[in-house]
């Protein structure tokens, strides 16, 4: 059986203020099985922002956003909000 899987993908932080991280990513990967007399392959390219930030040590959150192009599948937008906000009193018993 001969197959490959070819990824690039790039990933960078951008600190626009203190206290706030900017990742950016970009990928592009593909995949492929070349069997007689079965022959496959898939190609997904993929953008994604996110953004880690605090507010005064007290309030931390993460946003991102990715969009996925598959060329079988389509395409898909996912997300998540991450909020925190830590107990004041530390930790609890160990």
């Amino acid at each position: 059986m001969d197959g490959q899987r070819i990824k690039l993908d790039w990933r960078g932080n951008y600190h626009p203020r203190t206290r706030e991280v900017l990742a950016l990513g970009a990928e592009h990967e593909i995949d492929s099985i070349d069997q007689s007399p079965i022959s496959a392959s898939m190609t997904n390219e993929a953008g994604s922002i996110q953004l880690q930030s605090s507010v005064g040590g007290v309030f931390f959150d993460t946003l991102s956003v990715r969009y996925d192009a598959n060329d079988r599948f389509g395409g898909a937008v996912t997300y998540r909000i991450a909020p925190a906000v830590p107990d004041p009193r530390g930790p609890g018993p160990s």
